[in-house]
């Protein structure tokens, strides 16, 4: 329990709860008892004067307890009403937060004023009600959070939310209506991931990282020594560490194809995707698929793209599903054929593709089965990575969330996630690290098909 005494310190009452009305540092320090450095005020008067923030920080470096506990439970001794969100990735992870926030009002003499008389009734698992008619939520990351409108919002270990649309979507726009704060706080977790591909490139937001190790000295050497985080180097090797500690990714393989900084560089906000190609259109169109192989877990994806004047190839659609049958995975074909009528498809013909590719080349679509062997595969990824490093690839890229947008985040968490590998063999391939990597394969595809020089036997369109 933290008493009157451990707070006040023979200070006049009314004067310290003035003083900290104004001076946060104090009020933590104080009235929580907690540590308060340097970078801790950069990120308090970040967020009062920039009102969106995002912070790459080391575990154990205060991230939550600043900005997920300190911060809040100041808003809510000074203003009625005030209104907060935390969101994470999972509820059990957000309602630790909660828990630590009961936790503080209930053992500190000062914060127990906060308690309101019947908070065995107004408390929950996910929600906070105090007895200056303010309210903390806790929610998952996702659409279930567009119920609440709140003055705060907090988005805790945001590199480990998948889909970016909802963060902009549904999370930030919790704060729109009442003009209020949006802190974004995590360690990194790859190059493709929230944090480190959209919010700390981002102008609408003040964002920084705060690596442990700032020109070979600690910047918390009082919790976190020199010594002890060489130690963990050793320990953690430099990849880890350097995640982990100093807020950057090291690949342990150099040798990464699709690096994110040359997949933000192919981004062209010009143009959105198509539904259909447009009317007098005479540049060639390509198509790549890659079939799912179950009905339960893999996903079709399917990518349009176009081969302009310039020699670029533009990604022009994205389709991805999950569960289709072999025939409605045909349809999608013919039907993308109808609407784009491309030059040429080319199609993984592993297990039933061939069958697909047959029945689409008897109506007349110019349909292509690719044979995945080793040497195959390896050749349209080497044609794709000099596609990228050359510059000759345009994606489509919004700063709002569309499905554009959605749609190439995607492809780019995929491509990101591949890295060289050796086959038991000894032979160089490409393996994929991500969940799935269809859309990445359809990307391939049709990147090989628009680049493939060799002529083809011309078919007539379907019509």
């Amino acid at each position: 329990m933290r008493t009157l005494e451990d707070i006040f310190q023979g200070e006049d009452e009314q004067q310290f709860l003035l003083d900290c009305r104004f001076d946060f540092g104090k009020w933590v320090t104080r009235v929580l008892g907690y540590d308060y450095k340097w970078f801790h005020r950069e990120w308090i008067e970040a967020l009062l004067s920039k009102k969106r923030i995002a912070i790459l920080a080391p575990t154990g470096f205060g991230k939550t307890t600043i900005l997920g506990i300190a911060y809040p439970l100041w808003n809510l001794f000074y203003k009625k009403y005030w209104q907060g969100l935390i969101v994470s990735n999972s509820i059990p992870q957000a309602t630790k937060i909660i828990d630590r926030l009961k936790m503080a009002m209930q053992e500190n003499e000062l914060l127990q004023r906060l308690v309101p008389e019947y908070s065995n009734l107004t408390w929950s698992k996910t929600e906070i009600a105090t007895s200056t008619k303010g309210r903390i939520f806790c929610k998952p990351y996702g659409e279930s959070a567009k119920g609440v409108h709140v003055n705060y919002v907090l988005g805790d270990e945001v590199s480990s939310y998948r889909d970016h649309s909802i963060w902009f979507r549904y999370i930030v726009t919790r704060a729109t209506a009442k003009r209020g704060e949006v802190a974004a706080i995590s360690t990194p977790v790859d190059e493709s991931d929230l944090m480190m591909s959209k919010l700390m490139r981002s102008p609408y937001y003040w964002h920084k990282s705060y690596p442990a190790i700032q020109n070979n000295k600690s910047i918390w050497p009082e919790r976190f020594p020199l010594e002890w985080l060489k130690q963990e180097e050793a320990e953690l090797g430099k990849s880890h560490f350097a995640q982990q500690y100093l807020c950057k990714i090291i690949p342990e393989s150099e040798e990464i194809p699709f690096p994110t900084r040359l997949l933000v560089q192919a981004h062209s906000l010009k143009y959105q995707f198509m539904d259909r190609r447009p009317e007098g259109d005479t540049d060639p169109y390509y198509v790549g698929c890659d079939f799912a192989m179950s009905l339960k877990g893999d996903w079709s994806a399917f990518v349009v793209g176009k081969k302009r004047d310039d020699n670029k190839i533009q990604v022009v659609k994205i389709f991805r599903f999950r569960g289709m049958l072999p025939s409605a995975q045909t349809e999608v074909l013919k039907s993308i054929n109808r609407d784009f009528q491309p030059n040429r498809m080319l199609l993984d013909k592993s297990t039933f593709g061939e069958f697909i590719v047959n029945d689409l080349i008897s109506e007349g679509i110019p349909a292509v089965g690719f044979p995945f062997t080793q040497e195959n595969r390896n050749s349209a990824f080497a044609k794709a990575i000099t596609l990228l490093n050359e510059g000759n690839i345009i994606l489509p890229y919004s700063k709002e969330p569309t499905y554009t947008s959605q749609m190439i985040d995607r492809l780019e968490h995929e491509l990101t996630h591949f890295v060289v590998d050796k086959t038991p063999r000894g032979y160089a391939t490409y393996k994929s690290l991500a969940d799935h990597d269809d859309v990445a394969i359809a990307f391939i595809l049709m990147l090989k098909a628009a680049a493939e020089e060799r002529k083809f036997i011309s078919y007539i369109r379907a019509r």
